[in-house]
């Protein structure tokens, strides 16, 4: 059952956040966008959490709104 939910829903996880992390920046901006590069401001140095679906435990002592793709946890805790 594990397997099967990976394989489900790992493909469009991570084009999702690769697309958000490495693509967006070059085609986004104006007066809020600060908001939308805050969401992934910490992935230079976390993005293996986003992978490994650990992004619920990594980095620590963060709020619910830091971190790298934080929006994503809860695909993480599905799986």
């Amino acid at each position: 059952m594990f397997v099967y939910r990976v394989l489900r829903l790992a493909p469009l996880y991570y084009l999702i956040f690769l697309i958000g992390w490495l693509v967006m920046p070059f085609i986004g901006e104006g007066p809020v966008w600060f908001v939308y590069e805050q969401s992934f401001q910490q992935c230079n140095e976390y993005w293996w959490s986003v992978l490994t679906f650990t992004i619920n435990f990594f980095p620590e002592n963060q709020t619910y709104t830091q971190g790298c793709f934080y929006w994503g946890w809860f695909v993480a805790a599905e799986i």
